[in-house]
């Protein structure tokens, strides 16, 4: 009687089995650091991460991107007028007050961050409307440029914020004419960082086109075609060397090799408000 009773028993269970939706997967799930034994950074699914991307320009035709936010910008009344600047050497103050190792672009993600809600804060309310690009000068190392709207009255809450953010307050007395960039309305003690609004540097299309221009200018002015280097025409403002209409170079100066993460190049960004 036993024997047939186990054997029912071993028949329902075999029934039952079958049955059973198949487990989506046939391994059991597992713990794992974030890094292995070896210090190796580990993706999700426990294999080694690929190297930091980087790039040498920004992608073609990014300063005509560049250019139609700022347009759209000043169509929504709210024109890009105003340039911060800020070296590198000063995302060691953000980095060790956050007690963690962080590559560049992620600051640069946290400082832009803080900027838009610093911007809608209550007793604000402004718009975010930015954009922002990575370079690197020789001997001086890597800097972020960002283009944003900013009106007047706000100047002085601005400089404040960037002193506290930065931790680098503003300069006692301004640089010596000779020393100052474009229309500079602010710099730091040790000219880490400065505030300038905009100064075309030809006919003016609209606010901000020159701004959006200025930051752009990382973007190669010459590129390969069928291995020949030929005019980019798609960067739209350029030196006459490059077949441009601007009389100076400063557009055409390359702008070094940028390390983003390990998915993006994070070499320039706009705000969501300024995309199509």
């Amino acid at each position: 009687m036993s024997r047939m009773s186990d054997a029912k028993k071993h028949a329902n269970s075999t029934e039952m089995e079958d049955l059973r939706t198949p487990p989506l997967y046939k391994e059991r799930a597992f713990q794992y650091p974030y890094k292995d034994h070896d210090g190796r950074h580990l993706n999700t699914n426990g294999k080694p991460r690929s190297e930091l991307k980087n790039s040498a320009s920004l992608p073609l035709g990014t300063q005509s991107r560049l250019q139609s936010a700022a347009f759209k910008s000043y169509q929504l009344g709210t024109p890009i007028n105003t340039l911060v600047t800020i070296r590198s050497c000063l995302f060691s103050n953000i980095i060790n007050r956050l007690s963690t190792e962080y590559p560049h672009y992620e600051v640069v993600k946290l400082i832009i961050e803080k900027l838009r809600k610093w911007l809608k804060r209550d007793n604000r309310r402004l718009p975010h409307a930015s954009m922002w690009t990575r370079e690197i000068v020789a001997n001086e190392g890597e800097h972020l440029h960002i283009a944003l709207h900013l009106p007047t009255p706000y100047h002085q809450a601005f400089i404040e914020f960037l002193e506290r953010l930065l931790g680098e307050p503003q300069a006692k007395q301004r640089r010596p004419k000779s020393r100052r960039t474009r229309g500079e309305i602010a710099v730091s003690q040790h000219e880490a960082w400065h505030i300038a609004v905009e100064k075309p540097d030809g006919k003016p299309e609209f606010p901000g086109y020159w701004l959006a221009s200025y930051i752009g200018k990382g973007e190669f002015s010459e590129r390969s075609f069928r291995g020949k280097l030929v005019q980019n025409k798609k960067k739209l403002e350029r030196g006459q060397h490059f077949g441009g209409r601007l009389k100076h170079c400063r557009y055409d100066v390359q702008q070094g090799i940028i390390e983003g993460n390990h998915a993006r190049t994070g070499r320039f960004g706009i705000s969501r408000s300024l995309t199509p």
